[in-house]
Order: structure tokens, then sequence, then C-alpha cells
């Protein structure tokens, strides 16, 4: 396939036509425009120096392009112990024997800005905390607490308390 970028009025899909979410940007973008291109991201050969050229056409960073909800990123950080930095936004003291710390860390995910971690430390709101702690997946708690990523038994490895103003 051609993969020049010539035409303005060319809009340009990346996708993976297996993803529900993706045929139906397509299926919309059709019925919008008449000047619709589809990249099969699974079938295409995109050599690094494409992909930079796309990155700097769209004003991305390589990390926007990571499909999150993919099964192999997922699997990837199951079961595996992190260290995150962030600034701490709510603390619930000892539910289940833990301390569940709400973190921000400038990131976000269809919406949700914070990471919800468990420890026997006891930060305060608006520290900014660094923990280390094992990721858990799609963890059910029951009773309406579902998590799709949880720092679990994590420990607090360094603390700034910030003023407030």
């Amino acid at each position: 396939m051609d993969m020049q970028f010539n035409d303005d009025r060319e809009l340009v899909l990346f996708l993976k036509p297996d993803k529900k979410k993706d045929k139906n940007t397509l299926n919309l973008a059709k019925q919008v425009s008449a000047h619709i291109r589809d990249v099969d991201v699974m079938r295409e050969n995109l050599t690094a120096t494409k992909i930079i050229e796309i990155l700097q056409i769209l004003n991305l960073k390589p990390q926007d392009l990571i499909d999150k909800e993919s099964d192999i990123y997922m699997k990837e950080y199951e079961g595996k112990e992190f260290e995150i930095r962030g600034i701490v936004t709510k603390v619930n003291k000892e539910i289940m024997g833990k301390n569940w710390v709400h973190l921000q860390d400038g990131t976000s995910k269809d919406g949700a800005f914070d990471l919800t971690i468990t420890t026997q430390d006891l930060p305060k709101i608006n520290d900014e905390v660094t923990f280390k702690g094992t990721v858990t997946l799609e963890k059910d708690f029951g009773a309406g607490y579902y998590y799709d990523v949880i720092m679990e038994d994590a420990n607090q490895v360094k603390s700034e308390t910030k003023a407030i103003l």
C-alpha cells in the first residue's frame, strides 16, 4: 500500500479490523466522508521511519500508540512488581486490614486518572510518594468493587510532603 500522506482531504485510519471499536470508527468515518483510507496495522509493513513520520504528523509519542487493552499488553504486567510515583488524592484507612491509597501520576485511561494501591503504609493526601508493589489486573472484590488495575500489598519507598498554599 502507498503510505504517502499528501492529500489534506483524506482521512487515514490506522486500525485493527478485528477490533469492534476500530470497525465502528471506520464505518462512521465512511458515512461522513468519501475520502477515507484504512490501514490494517496487522498486515501493513510499518517501518520505524514510517511510524516516526506518522507520530510527527499526529503530534503523538510512541507510548500513545500502545493498545493498552490488548491481552498481550495486559499479561505483560500481571503479577509483576513495579514502582510508581504520584500524588496521593485519597486514603481509605483500615478496610479489609489494608489502607487504600488513590494515587495520580499524570496518566489517564478512559477518563480514569488514579491508581488504587493497597498498603499498610499511611501517606497523607497531597504527598508525593513512591510505592513498590505487585500489579493485579481485573481484580473483583465483590459488592461492586472491581479494578481493571490495582497495585496490591505495596510498600511506600519515598515520600515528600507538599505545602498547600
